[in-house]
Order: structure tokens, then C-alpha cells, then sequence
């Protein structure tokens, strides 16, 4: 069964929550309901880029992007529909303590490296 990102990733959920309870209050039900489903497998050495999903997620309006937010203080973006939905969390870089890395190894998400690494 996919991890909640809360209980996979609790700083990320951490401060995504506190960031949508400044800015964005009617998401944190969104986000509460977002698991891990995957992870990126691009092979990049410092990707961490998890993929989401979620029972409630929206999705843009054919041809109108996601707008992206900057989470405050942290390597995290957030996609936000022209509906009002959380599209995604974009984790651009791990902490400088490898949080990110650890965590989905501990859930089992593994990075995929590259041939060339």
C-alpha cells in the first residue's frame, strides 16, 4: 500500500502543511491525502523527486498549467491548479542531511543510478 507523504516524509509534510495554513487553508485536506506512489527514475545523482498521488487530486484545466509556489525556506515547490487543487510537490533538492533519500529508501522507493555514475 502507497505511504501518506505524512507519514513517509513528515518534515516535508510539515512544512508544506505550515506554509498552506498561511497561504493556501482549503488545501491541507488535499494534502493530507496525498501518498507516494513512486519515484523518479530519471537517474540523476541528486534526484529525490517523489511521484504522488491522491484520491482528491485535481488537475489543471486543459491548457492552463499549474501555478507553482515556493514553500517557505525549503526546497519544495507546490503545484496549484486554475480549480484550486494540488497538482504536485515538486522537491527540487534534499535536505543537506539526505532526509529525502532516506526516507524513500526506508519505504522502498531506491534511486535508479545511471549507467555512467
Amino acid at each position: 500500500m502507497a505511504p501518506l507523504l505524512k507519514k513517509a516524509l513528515p518534515r516535508v509534510y510539515d512544512e508544506v502543511a505550515a506554509h498552506l495554513v498561511k497561504h493556501e487553508p482549503g488545501l491541507l485536506t488535499q494534502l493530507d491525502a496525498l501518498t507516494i506512489v513512486g519515484r523518479c527514475n530519471c537517474g540523476s545523482a541528486g534526484c529525490v523527486q517523489p511521484h504522488f498521488s491522491s484520491p482528491r487530486q485535481v488537475h489543471s484545466v486543459k491548457g492552463s498549467p499549474p501555478v507553482y509556489h515556493d514553500v517557505d525556506d525549503s526546497p519544495i515547490m507546490m503545484g496549484i491548479s486554475n480549480t484550486h487543487g494540488l497538482v504536485t510537490l515538486e522537491i527540487i533538492e534534499d535536505y543537506a542531511d539526505g532526509y529525502v533519500q532516506q526516507k524513500l529508501e526506508e519505504f522502498g522507493f531506491p534511486r535508479t543510478v545511471c549507467d555512467d555514475e
